[in-house]
């Protein structure tokens, strides 16, 4: 994502001067677990810990400077599929899926936001938007399948929207951590939307 200010397609002398004009953000996820790991029995399956991660170049993209964790909690469960947006006060919104309320079995997924007051210097607290927790054990002809729907969105140059997947429909079916091995469910990944709100009252400061 680039700072393009009102993304209007009209840069003014204004926005130009704005701290954070023309700035490149990229974010992604960024597994704990060395891929050479074999899988660990009986799960046979190979660690999943990740974190979010933003990158931010203030020179056109000709370097960046040091990565900046996005998720604040210290955990080793699953955090991926990140998406980032910027608005006209350069304000930067980072929004994923996130595992952290079933630490355990780390199955339970959940979509988290926060934003960046100072151009992706730091971040302020992590926001839960989902108010379900769903599995990905659902019907299996669901293609593509979760992940594969999340974006994020920015209406009229300001507010910040998050977009996702999880197996919430029908109601029941995908809130419970099934045992290993379950059969498909009924539940599919529909695609869902919220509008962000990080309690702060559009202050400017450095933190939410």
């Amino acid at each position: 994502m680039i700072d393009k200010g009102k993304d209007d397609g009209r840069f003014t002398q204004e926005e130009r001067r704005r701290p954070g004009f023309g700035n490149v953000y990229i974010t992604y996820f960024d597994g704990q677990t060395p891929l050479a790991q074999p899988p660990a029995p009986p799960t046979r399956v190979f660690a999943r810990a990740a974190d979010i991660f933003l990158s931010t170049s203030r020179n056109n993209g000709t370097t960046y400077e040091s990565r900046v964790k996005v998720n604040d909690d210290p955990g080793d469960t699953s955090h991926v599929f990140p998406s980032v947006q910027v608005n006209k006060r350069s304000q930067v919104f980072v929004t994923w899926i996130d595992r952290r309320v079933d630490r355990p079995a780390n199955r339970l997924n959940d979509t988290y936001g926060d934003i960046s007051n100072n151009q992706g210097r730091m971040f302020g607290g992590d926001v839960r938007i989902t108010d379900v927790s769903t599995d990905w054990f659902t019907r299996e002809d669901a293609r593509p399948d979760y992940g594969d729907y999340n974006s994020s969105e920015v209406i009229n140059f300001e507010t910040f929207v998050s977009i996702w997947a999880d197996g919430r429909f029908p109601e029941g079916s995908g809130q419970v951590t099934p045992p290993p091995n379950p059969p498909r469910r009924r539940a599919t990944p529909d695609t869902l939307f919220a509008i962000f709100d990080d309690g702060s009252g559009g202050d400017d400061d450095d933190d939410n």
